[in-house]
């Protein structure tokens, strides 16, 4: 239901579980409520979240002059600062003890160092395309990539410099569409897996799992299912969060962080820093009180215990493979299925297995934590449905318990939201250190009142998965409460020779090319859109500017949108450097564009009318 302003007032799942919102006079949703309780939202003069208060506590931030948050207290009384440079970019993150890790940047604001509290380095290097190729540990190991003329990966090799001994190698073959269809593996896995029977009934859920009955709620929730080899009741609220797996419970915070896990009562609590775009577990506490703390740079980099010091070494799609001590020798390794079964390795050692550098935590029952959701490598699915529908010309979307569209070869889903190729989340640090958590993320899951509205186009599912103006599929819902989303449109994938809406000849670009754009109309006339540059190099990159925004501009024209506003963060040089001369030193080839850049994403805003 709507109120008499036509924000929304209610949202009913299809439990009959209701949440009710309220609003100020600027139509920010101020508190709401549903079976699990409330959540109120406090302000400053320009629009920050302050404070987000449930029964658990208070979330509070405080912010620069530039709207960045300085500091973050979260329920239980943890702080974490954060100190930017003049750019934005994260320089000092200090942890509640006071523990701090530095960020060092090169001239093109790519990271190039971290520093622990302890003074050990990890340092990256890239080429001239910005794509990462070194990386080097601050325990003598060292990872290098090579790439083909296209971009692609051809090798990821990592080993023990002193004395060239190799921990992990990776080599691939693609086919024509840029699909891996060869990768071989050094050590070479083992991956057998036990066959399984299964069946299925309508919507595609889960029927049966090796002969026995699986239930689900009405709103798609296994609620008995497999787990850990048997089958197990399981229990979600009225925000379809996962609350219970046979005798595991989990604990949230208002925000829908996942604060606490308790296994037969014994309750192991995490520190969170939610201002990532993936949030990341920065300190996790064992019911004997023994701490964990984590160190991240692209990603998860190693993890200090009892002033014992692991790195990190991971594969292509971000899943762990070893751990190496402080001396650089191999302490543990890890195999998987290509649905993310744990073939081998002691799982007792880190949660962070199957897609741990991107955050993904692997809990003793054997679900992958993937923040909105979990997933379950014995039944290759999620344990719920996604919050969107899909699309009908992409058929794998249209299941929604479905894990990355049946591609776990070439794409993964930390959010447990969207599928992304894995490409798209290794292009530089604004995934891991950018500021742009949005705490307001009411969850209208399982109500139909997200995906019936709002059905994303395009593989991604989710439109922006980079760069500071990366909406989540909740901040979403957001502004479908707010009533936003008039108009939905997309570029398809671009590739040399084919005439669609645009073509690389158009554009200017050479190589294989994939552009991705959805764009999203106010009842402002304020068009909204966020592009994707996955893949390609330009030639001409100012032609390619005004070719793009004037095809933008049309599309958003017909939308009736009187201004077009798009934000991306391109990985071409060129393009930055013609986008930072544009950001003080108007142009007559780019007429009244108005170009900012904060936290390594630009927005270009034009007049349309």
């Amino acid at each position: 239901t709507y109120n008499a302003r036509n924000l929304l007032a209610s949202v009913t799942n299809r439990r009959g579980q209701q949440r009710q919102f309220e609003y100020d006079a600027g139509g920010r949703i101020t508190r709401w409520t549903d079976p699990d309780g409330s959540v109120s939202f406090t302000y400053d003069a320009n629009g920050n979240v302050l404070t987000v208060t449930d029964s658990n506590g208070t979330i509070t931030r405080e912010y620069d002059k530039l709207n960045r948050v300085t500091k973050y207290t979260d329920s239980q009384g943890n702080t974490l600062q954060y100190a930017y440079d003049e750019v934005g970019n994260l320089v000092t993150l200090t942890y509640p003890d006071g523990k701090q890790v530095h960020y060092d940047y090169d001239a093109a604001n790519q990271l190039i160092k971290v520093t622990d509290w302890a003074g050990r380095e990890t340092h990256y290097e890239y080429d001239l395309n910005s794509r990462l190729i070194n990386v080097l540990r601050p325990n003598g190991t060292q990872m290098t990539r090579v790439y083909d003329d296209a971009g692609q990966l051809l090798q990821q090799k990592e080993v023990i410099i002193s004395s060239g001994e190799l921990i992990s190698q990776f080599d691939f073959a693609y086919n024509a569409a840029g699909d891996i269809r060869k990768e071989q593996i050094a050590p070479e896995p083992n991956l057998e897996v036990n066959p399984l029977e299964m069946t299925y009934a309508a919507a595609n859920r889960l029927a049966t799992y090796d002969g026995s009955a699986v239930q689900l709620d009405a709103d798609g929730n296994m609620i008995f299912g497999p787990l850990s080899g048997g089958m197990a009741n399981f229990a979600f609220d009225s925000r379809n969060r996962l609350v219970a797996a046979g005798n595991t419970a989990y604990r949230y915070d208002a925000e829908n962080q996942r604060t606490a896990v308790s296994i037969d009562g014994q309750e192991t609590r995490y520190v969170i820093n939610s201002q990532s775009i993936l949030s990341q577990v920065l300190v996790r506490t064992q019911p004997d009180g023994t701490q964990t703390y984590y160190v991240y740079g692209l990603g998860l980099i190693g993890q200090e215990k009892q002033g014992q010091y692991l790195s990190y070494h991971f594969d292509f799609r971000g899943s762990t493979v070893a751990l190496t001590d402080e001396t650089g020798q191999v302490t543990e390794r890890f195999q998987y299925s290509p649905y993310g079964l744990l073939l081998s390795g002691d799982a007792s050692i880190t949660p962070f297995l199957f897609n741990g550098m991107y955050g993904v935590m692997t809990d003793s029952n054997g679900l992958y934590y993937m923040r909105a959701r979990y997933y379950h490598p014995e039944i290759r699915r999620f344990v719920n449905q996604d919050v969107l529908l899909g699309i009908v010309v992409e058929g794998q979307t249209l299941n929604r318990y479905g894990f990355v569209t049946g591609k776990p070869i070439n794409s993964i889903d930390p959010e447990g939201k969207w599928v992304v190729p894995v490409l798209v989340w290794g292009i530089g640090a604004a995934l891991f250190l950018s500021d742009i958590f949005s705490p307001i993320e009411p969850d209208f899951s399982g109500s139909g009142a997200l995906g019936e509205v709002w059905t994303i186009p395009g593989p991604f599912r989710a439109a922006k998965p980079i760069g500071k103006s990366c909406q989540t599929a909740m901040e979403q819902a957001k502004e479908i409460a707010d009533d936003v989303v008039d108009v939905t449109k997309e570029f398809r994938r671009i590739k040399p020779g084919v005439k669609e809406k645009l073509t690389p000849d158009d554009l200017g670009m050479k190589g294989i090319t994939t552009l991705k754009a959805d764009i999203l109309v106010s009842k402002e006339g304020v068009a909204e859109v966020f592009v994707q540059l996955v893949k390609g190099e330009f030639q001409g990159e100012g032609n390619f500017l005004v070719v793009l925004m004037d095809r933008l501009a049309e599309i958003a024209r017909a939308g009736d949108a009187s201004v077009l506003r798009m934000k991306s963060v391109p990985v071409n040089k060129g393009l930055r450097r013609i986008l930072d001369r544009l950001i003080t030193k108007p142009n007559r080839r780019f007429p009244g564009w108005k170009v900012k850049k904060e936290y390594g994403t630009y927005t270009i805003e034009i007049p349309l009318k």
